[in-house]
């Protein structure tokens, strides 16, 4: 039987935000403690994450290791450096062929599965390299996180364009200067010098998946589950973590209420591998 447990954030941690930027780190360490809760320091041995991004939230992951290789296949990504307890790797989560036959207690990856053209051979090379009683756990988005990032894309894009003019008004009314068009940055997604009315004004599909719908319907729990079980695993525990979507700490008002709904936009796989 699967353990399921689920935790929210609450209306209070939110309002203590500041910004993006430390709504971001919160969130995920926020989701890592949770995940890990009631596990002691330099609980696991040696700890493989995949996907691993930045680097910046391995330090807390680190903190339940004894040892950690962080693996990210995009060089430019990663920025953090090594430390006595974690090593920086560039690498495919896809072939993890330099890590020996069960040499890891855990191996984990957040928001990383969803966008791997060959799962079957990532978890083929987890249930390899992880020892007979060590724990994977792997988060993903599911389909409330699907749901709110598609409602608030143009609301997302409309509040951006008046905050960037209502700016450049005020700035070019303080200066005398002409006000001057707003352009977004690349990671909006929304204008540039290029403008490309597909692939800036249109919801850009998160994973592998080749349409919004087909996404929205790979990311179930029960098709989760079938496709660990398929590959060897038993889900043993699931969490659903706290409700957040992709636009960042903008409406802050509907990320108060979905906490307090105890709606939940990702969810923690924790699996065991079966048979020898």
């Amino acid at each position: 039987m699967i353990t399921i447990e689920r935790f929210n954030i609450s209306k209070g941690e939110i309002k203590a935000i500041q910004d993006g930027t430390q709504w971001g780190r919160f969130v995920r360490k926020f989701e890592l403690d949770k995940i890990f809760c009631g596990i002691p320091e330099d609980y696991f041995k040696r700890a493989l994450e995949l996907g691993c991004g930045s680097g910046e939230h391995s330090k807390h992951l680190a903190f339940y290791c004894k040892e950690l290789i962080a693996l990210e296949y995009n060089e430019g990504r990663l920025v953090a450096d090594n430390d006595e307890k974690t090593t920086f790797v560039i690498g495919d989560a896809q072939d993890l062929s330099r890590f020996s036959d069960s040499e890891m207690d855990l191996i984990f990856s957040s928001n990383l599965i969803e966008h791997l053209p060959k799962l079957d051979q990532c978890l083929a090379e987890c249930r390899r390299v992880v020892e007979k009683d060590g724990m994977i756990v792997h988060t993903v988005p599911n389909r409330t996180w699907k749901i709110f990032n598609l409602l608030l894309f143009y609301p997302f894009i409309i509040k951006t364009i008046l905050c960037r003019v209502f700016l450049a008004n005020k700035s070019a009314r303080s200066s005398g200067a002409e006000s001057t068009k707003p352009r977004l940055d690349d990671n909006l997604r929304v204008l540039s010098r290029s403008f490309s009315l597909r692939g800036r004004l249109v919801p850009a599909i998160h994973g592998i998946s080749k349409s919004h719908f087909s996404e929205f319907m790979n990311w179930g729990e029960k098709r989760w589950i079938s496709i660990f079980e398929k590959n060897g695993f038993e889900v043993v525990k699931i969490i659903r973590l706290p409700f957040y979507f992709g636009w960042s700490y903008n409406f802050r008002f509907i990320l108060r209420l979905g906490n307090y709904l105890r709606f939940s936009s990702s969810t923690a796989f924790f699996l065991k591998k079966t048979g020898k």
